[in-house]
């Protein structure tokens, strides 16, 4: 009984280990800052304080449309933003991971919905994003980022 226990244990040992190092490994290879171009789609009742009129299925489709625009060869991601955009034009972010050094113009990915600063630091540059909406964790609407630094 005892050798099965400890061979359960060493187990789980390694394979908490390894778990741990997974994570150490994901977080040292994002990186500390980005910056991100946001499109917001949203539908009746998701912005407060701003009257939109299409329903959540127009508003999902027209992202999903505005999203396969933007991957395309020499598309514009700004004029995008400008015409489409639910949010503040132009739509860019910066956010940061170090809150020691964070500078005024930048936000903490804490600040920010999980689902789309996840997201944000997880694109490479010049990467295209879609994200769902999810009521706590892409409140507000439809997001398609793009990561320009």
């Amino acid at each position: 009984m005892k050798s099965y226990l400890f061979l359960f244990c060493f187990i789980g040992a390694i394979f908490f280990s390894s778990c741990q190092s997974k994570e150490n490994k994901n977080s040292e290879s994002l990186p500390q800052r980005v910056k991100v171009q946001s499109i917001l789609i949203g539908f009746k009742g998701s912005l407060p304080g701003k009257e939109i009129e299409r329903s959540k299925e127009e508003a999902q489709k027209l992202a999903q449309d505005i999203f396969e625009k933007s991957k395309g060869q020499g598309a514009d991601f700004g004029s995008l933003v400008v015409s489409h955009s639910d949010d503040m034009v132009p739509g860019v972010f910066e956010l940061t991971n170090d809150a020691e050094n964070k500078k005024t113009d930048q936000f903490l990915k804490s600040e920010f919905f999980k689902a789309w600063a996840d997201k944000a630091f997880e694109l490479k540059v010049g990467e295209v994003a879609y994200i769902p909406y999810e009521e706590n964790q892409a409140a507000y609407g439809f997001y398609i980022l793009k990561r320009l630094e």
